[in-house]
């Protein structure tokens, strides 16, 4: 359930800024939740087994057959029941066994088709990654968004367009946000230590989310003005200014103004 509740407040270079979701949510593409699958690469049917592996996974590591008919196959896609048993006896095959011996991949004694606890997915761990950051010492929320951040690769990893069980729910905004919030975070902590570098590295990786995540076009203008360089702060903010008029015919929060205005009054 999403709200735009300030978070956590945070001061750097004298302005203080609220952690919050960005309240511009339009996404390129999908977030790369690839699934952590160990032998898929010689499977035939590798991206219909990491679409089933990371539904299972981002559902809490138990599906019924029905939800999984209903998620993974069209109603005109012919006798799905069969299909869908074929997929998950390709899906068990490539996965095998986990280091206790037992399948990665299973059924429970009530029928649900479940997933062992040593298989993940990147959604997942950075979700894990964002939460060990949340009340942290400085440096060990660093470490952990760091290394959340670094799962966010340079493209989307599942198919585009998504499939449905991932657009429908507010799936896919969920995972987008959580790539969003850890960003913003990192970005506020190395803005804190004057690490300009690393806010903008958090940035950029974020924006492979969301690359119009108002929050992030703040970070990033910040970033600009700590590093000594108000021409970038305004070609940000500028180019935000674009992006949301092209996008709707939006503009830049008042929050967002403010900032940009102050910062553009401070005598250099």
């Amino acid at each position: 359930m999403r709200n735009d509740k300030p978070k956590a407040v945070c001061r750097v270079h004298g302005h203080v800024l609220q952690r919050r979701r960005p309240r511009i949510r339009v996404a390129q593409g999908v977030f790369c939740h690839r699934a952590r699958l160990r032998l898929i690469q010689v499977a035939r049917d590798r991206a219909r087994i990491v679409e089933l592996v990371t539904y299972v996974c981002l559902n809490g590591g138990r599906a019924t057959h029905e939800a999984l008919l209903e998620a993974l196959f069209a109603p005109s896609a012919g006798p799905a029941p069969e299909r869908l048993e074929r997929l998950l006896a390709a899906a068990r095959a490539a996965l095998g066994r986990g280091t206790d011996g037992a399948p990665l991949l299973g059924r429970a004694p009530d029928g649900h088709v479940v997933l062992h606890a040593e298989e993940t997915c990147d959604a997942l761990r950075l979700a894990a990654g964002a939460r060990a950051a949340q009340g942290a010492r400085p440096e060990d929320a660093e470490r952990c968004l760091r290394a959340a951040l670094e799962l966010v690769g340079p493209g989307p990893c599942c198919p585009t367009p998504a499939p449905l069980w991932l657009t429908t729910g507010g799936v896919r905004e969920d995972l987008l946000a959580a790539v969003v919030d850890a960003a913003h975070h990192l970005a506020l902590l190395a803005l804190a230590k004057d690490d300009t570098a690393l806010a903008r590295w958090a940035v950029e990786q974020g924006r492979r989310a969301e690359p119009y995540a108002e929050l992030l076009a703040r970070d990033l203008i910040l970033a600009c003005d700590a590093a000594g360089d108000p021409d970038s702060a305004r070609r940000a903010f500028r180019a935000l200014e674009e992006d949301l008029a092209r996008l709707g015919g939006n503009e830049p929060s008042e929050e967002t103004r403010e900032l940009f205005g102050a910062l553009s009054r401070r005598p250099r």
